[in-house]
């Protein structure tokens, strides 16, 4: 533990000063479990040695100061899909470069496949959270058989990363891993409340994906229903956010301050507005 407290600290310090070929690591397994100890994703690059895009995306992205300033982001891995053809044939890569966000699982979280340009790349680049600590804090409850708010937790802190990005690809990609969680939650659902409860987080999805003029709708059909006061609370926060995203100021300061009054805002599993 000692000796990988070292390398990791190394790691970390050397690629503040640099960025280049030597800053990648080569180690899969060893470059997610510095992912998981520094709090960051991991982004990994399959290459070749004989792929012309690969070349491009080395000179006009990777060995650059603009991808230098972004490198705190993320763990970087480069992986020779002639060296490492079981590793490529397990993510499917069918075509190079092929760029993965995962986490310290494995889990692919984004994909960019093929080499589209400078400007792209680096647009995700600088739209990657720099600490996701809270989300694997909360992956690594997870078992095969999790509870539904296991699930639901994992859920809100990948949607609550999604909402820290300014690329609106890779949100999107975040927000679908996350309602994977989410739904995954509702459909072990030992009640209605509960049942309501992942609907209404799924609602709020649908506002990081800029779809806020339909979420008004839909919490006002749901709280035709009738809300429990936790229920209650979430749609407040939803509705809330939903208005700050129509730049409806008035609405949006009258249900944040809802919210912050609501005796069960409290008990929400995550920071309100």
């Amino acid at each position: 533990m000692k000796l990988f407290f070292v390398l990791t600290s190394f790691f970390l310090s050397f690629s503040c000063l640099a960025w280049g070929q030597s800053n990648w690591l080569n180690d899969f397994e060893f470059g997610l479990s510095v992912a998981q100890k520094s709090g960051r994703f991991a982004l990994v690059d399959f290459w070749a040695t004989w792929c012309g895009p690969c070349k491009a995306m080395d000179r006009e992205v990777w060995n650059t100061p603009e991808a230098a300033a972004f490198s705190q982001h993320f763990v970087p891995i480069k992986i020779d899909v002639d060296q490492e053809r079981g590793l490529a044939t397990t993510y499917g890569v069918q075509a190079i470069p092929l760029v993965l966000i995962m986490d310290y699982t494995g889990k692919v979280l984004y994909s960019e496949r093929g080499y589209s340009g400078r400007q792209t790349l680096l647009k995700i680049l600088e739209s990657i959270p720099a600490d996701v600590s809270e989300y694997y804090s909360k992956l690594a409850l997870i078992e095969k058989e999790s509870p539904p708010e296991q699930l639901r937790d994992v859920g809100l802190a990948l949607q609550m990363i999604s909402a820290r990005t300014t690329s609106g690809q890779l949100r999107n990609s975040l927000l679908n891993q996350g309602d994977v969680y989410l739904k995954k939650a509702r459909k072990s659902a030992e009640t209605d409340e509960f049942e309501t409860e992942i609907a209404l987080w799924l609602i709020l999805s649908d506002v990081h994906r800029n779809r806020a003029s339909k979420v008004v709708k839909e919490i006002a059909e749901i709280s035709a229903k009738g809300l429990t006061p936790r229920n209650e609370a979430i749609s407040y926060w939803v509705l809330s956010e939903a208005y700050r995203s129509l730049k409806d100021d008035e609405n949006h300061t009258k249900y944040a301050r809802l919210l912050s009054e609501h005796p069960s805002a409290a008990e929400l599993p995550r920071t309100n507005p």
